[in-house]
């Protein structure tokens, strides 16, 4: 069942290395993590690294873009051409417009 299911687990923030004044950790949009299984993709992988101290990306940064057309990929979608209509009669593009000059590219070293 899960070569033919996409499992998606994305998060909006990471949480920052130091322990703040109240004994915890403050949102980190810098550096965090999101997990994709099934659907095509090879089990295992990582893609991506932080830097040494966790504040950042330090290889292989993934834009909602990039993240967004990689999902559309595993789905069979054509993160170029397909846009969905939202709510309000505005366009969803899937990937960025195709004026946006960092317009998502699907991540396929993620596919077996």
């Amino acid at each position: 069942m899960l070569e033919k299911t996409l499992v998606v687990l994305p998060t909006e923030f990471g949480r920052s290395p130091e322990i703040d004044q109240y004994g915890g950790r403050t949102h980190n949009p810098f550096g965090y993590t999101s997990l994709l299984a099934g659907g095509g993709v090879t089990g295992g992988a990582v893609y991506g690294k932080s830097d040494p101290s966790g504040h950042g990306v330090a290889d292989d940064p993934v834009s909602l873009h990039d993240f967004n057309a990689t999902i559309a990929h595993a789905l069979g979608v054509d993160h170029t051409k397909n846009e969905q209509p939202g709510s309000g009669g505005q366009w969803f593009f899937i990937a960025g417009k195709d004026t946006d000059p960092k317009k998502g590219q699907p991540l396929t070293k993620l596919f077996s």
